[in-house]
C-alpha cells in the first residue's frame, strides 16, 4: 500500500504521496537552480537577491514541510555541483539556513495552521538564526554580526520574497485545486 500523508493547508485537506513529495521537491529544486543560474548570468549578486530562497519558500508554503525540507537540502548541494556556488566554506551554513526556511515555513502552515504571512516571517527569522549559528560554528564568525550583515546585504531579496512568494504559492494552490 502506498504511504499517503494527509496535509491540511488553509483548512483544505488533500493527499500527498511520498512519490509526489519527491517529484515536487525535484521540480522546485530545478526551478530554484534555474533562478540561481539566470541571476548569475545577469551579474546579479546572490546574497542581494537571494535566488536560492524563493522556490524553497514557495515549495514549503504550497506543499508543506516535507517538500520544503527536501528542497532546502537539495538546492544548495545541487547548486554547488552545478556552479561551485555557494563556495564550499559557506555551503554548510547555507544548507542549514535554507533547510530551516523550508522546514519551518511548512511546519507553521501545515501543522500549526499559521497564515502565510506569519509563517513566512517566522521562518525567515529562524532561518537567519540558523545561518548565524552556522556562521559561528562552521566559519567562526560573529553570530549577531553575521545576521545583521546578511539582512543588510539581502534586504532587497527579503522584500522581493514578501512581495512574490505568497502570491505565487496562492496561485499554485489555486491552480492545483488545493485551495478554495
Amino acid at each position: 500500500m502506498e504511504n499517503i500523508k494527509d496535509l491540511h493547508i488553509d483548512n483544505v485537506e488533500y493527499k500527498l504521496s511520498n512519490m509526489k513529495v519527491i517529484l515536487f521537491s525535484f521540480l522546485f529544486s530545478s526551478l530554484s537552480l534555474a533562478t540561481i543560474w539566470v541571476t548569475h548570468q545577469f551579474g546579479l549578486a546572490g546574497p542581494v537577491f537571494l535566488p536560492m530562497h524563493f522556490f524553497i519558500l514557495i515549495a514549503a508554503l504550497s506543499f508543506g514541510w516535507r517538500v520544503g525540507l527536501l528542497t532546502g537540502i537539495l538546492v544548495p548541494i545541487m547548486s554547488y555541483f552545478q556552479s561551485g556556488m555557494p563556495i564550499l566554506p559557506i555551503l554548510p551554513r547555507i544548507i542549514l539556513e535554507v533547510t530551516a526556511y523550508g522546514f519551518f515555513v511548512g511546519i507553521f502552515r501545515e501543522k500549526l495552521k499559521f497564515n502565510m504571512i506569519i509563517s513566512l516571517l517566522l521562518a525567515m527569522i529562524i532561518g537567519r538564526i540558523f545561518s548565524g549559528l552556522g556562521g559561528l560554528v562552521f566559519n567562526g564568525i560573529s553570530f549577531f554580526g553575521h545576521i545583521f550583515s546578511i539582512i543588510k546585504v539581502g534586504f532587497l531579496g527579503i522584500i522581493l520574497q514578501f512581495l512574490l512568494v505568497i502570491p505565487i504559492s496562492k496561485f499554485i494552490l489555486k491552480w492545483m485545486h488545493l485551495k478554495n
